[in-house]
C-alpha cells in the first residue's frame, strides 16, 4: 500500500470502486492487492497513461507473496 500511495502521489482520488487510487493529474492509478483466482496469486497493479482520460496504456504487476 505504501508503494501504491507513492505511485499516485499526494492529492490522489479514490475511484468509484472505493479502493483504486488515481493520481491528481489522472496519469497514474494503483489498484490494491487482490486475489486473482484464475492465476492463484495475489497481485497489485500500477497503471499509467499519457493523457488523463481513456484507456490505461501500461500495467505493472506486483505479485504479493504471503508466508
Amino acid at each position: 500500500m505504501t508503494a501504491g500511495r507513492s505511485w499516485v502521489g499526494d492529492g490522489f482520488k479514490i475511484a468509484s470502486d472505493g479502493k483504486t487510487m488515481i493520481s491528481a493529474d489522472g496519469l497514474r492509478q494503483f489498484r490494491p492487492p487482490s486475489f486473482k483466482r484464475k492465476l492463484g496469486k495475489t497481485k497489485a497493479n500500477f497503471e499509467w497513461r499519457n493523457v488523463n482520460q481513456g484507456q490505461w496504456q501500461g500495467n505493472g504487476h506486483l505479485n504479493i507473496i504471503t508466508p
